[in-house]
């Protein structure tokens, strides 16, 4: 007599049939991550940067931020978190402007083993970073806090004092701190981008042109204001008075812009002409703003004839290699 047939219910065949799937699903969630495992085991490790020690120029708050110079390369310093003394070492990563960083990437097998055995392959698979001068947001002597907006309105000139060296530089020799925050930004005389030690002729070389401009001035000026003023000596001077004013607004009309695009500061006036409405209308001003745009008065001493308009020790601060 032949055994009765077991019945399986329909409750019974879809729990089997969950489990099953559950089973199949599990499986394939560890094989996941399994493969994400040796992914990440083939992902390349992020370049350690070599750690400096920087001698603090002065007592600085938390966060401000300067230049420093190692080994002819200049690089950001930030001041740790509580501040640090004038004098007190503290160690920063060494990353100078014109270095490159190389960024982390997930690989498969078929890449990584690729990659190890052409090495002609490493700057194809290896994706780079901008400079560091591209997303560095310090310039010499300032803080991180203003980026976005301006320290301070177009006439607000006297905030420093009224005998402040840069509103008196501004007032009476425009073309010295002109030269002063072209140094700071590291760009040339012309207002272009400088390359890596070009922008330290910057200064000197406007400080030969004002002065010779103004021997120039005094030599070929009419003094007199009578018939003689309307000689050849005249027009010579006219000429040449004409080449020197066109030159130093082009020159501040790209140098606002630069300070601009540094801070990440839209025009909110005239826009698509601000910056040459500002050095058309009023270049006093607008080159005393940019001074106090590109430097923090509070935390460093200004001087009238340096390259940066600051204490050379403070805007130019020697490390040493740890």
């Amino acid at each position: 007599m032949s055994s009765p047939v077991p019945m399986i219910s329909a409750d019974a065949l879809d729990e089997s049939n969950n489990n099953n799937s559950n089973d199949e699903n599990g499986k394939k969630k560890q094989q996941s991550m399994q493969q994400g495992d040796k992914a990440d085991d083939n992902a390349l490790p992020p370049p350690m940067l070599p750690m400096v020690d920087v001698i603090a120029p002065s007592n600085l708050e938390g966060g401000y931020t300067f230049d420093a110079v190692h080994d002819g390369q200049v690089f950001s310093v930030t001041v740790p978190p509580g501040g640090v003394k004038a004098g007190e070492a503290f160690s920063v990563p060494f990353a100078p402007y014109d270095v490159v960083v190389a960024e982390a990437v997930l690989m498969s097998d078929e890449s990584y083993n690729d990659y190890n055995n052409n090495p002609t392959m490493n700057n194809e698979v290896t994706p780079l970073l901008p400079p560091a001068s591209s997303s560095a947001a310090a310039v010499i002597g300032t803080t991180t806090n203003n980026t976005g907006v301006w320290k301070d309105g177009l006439c607000d000139c006297c905030s420093e004092g009224c005998c402040h060296p840069s509103l008196c530089n501004s007032m009476f020799f425009r073309q010295i701190l002109m030269g002063q925050v072209l140094t700071r930004m590291r760009m040339t005389w012309c207002g272009n981008r400088a390359s890596r030690d070009e922008y330290k002729k910057t200064f000197s070389t406007l400080l030969v042109l004002t002065i010779s401009y103004w021997i120039f001035w005094w030599f070929f000026h009419c003094h007199d204001h009578g018939r003689n003023c309307y000689g050849p000596r005249q027009y010579i001077m006219n000429v040449v008075s004409f080449v020197w004013v066109v030159y130093t607004m082009v020159v501040m009309i790209k140098l606002r812009k630069a300070v601009r695009d540094r801070y990440k500061i839209p025009q909110k006036h005239c826009r698509g002409c601000e910056d040459c409405c500002c050095v058309f209308f009023c270049s006093c001003c607008t080159m005393a703003q940019l001074a106090r745009q590109t430097a923090d008065y509070n935390q460093q001493r200004a001087y009238c004839c340096t390259e940066t308009g600051l204490s050379e020790h403070q805007m130019l601060q020697e490390a040493l290699i740890v």
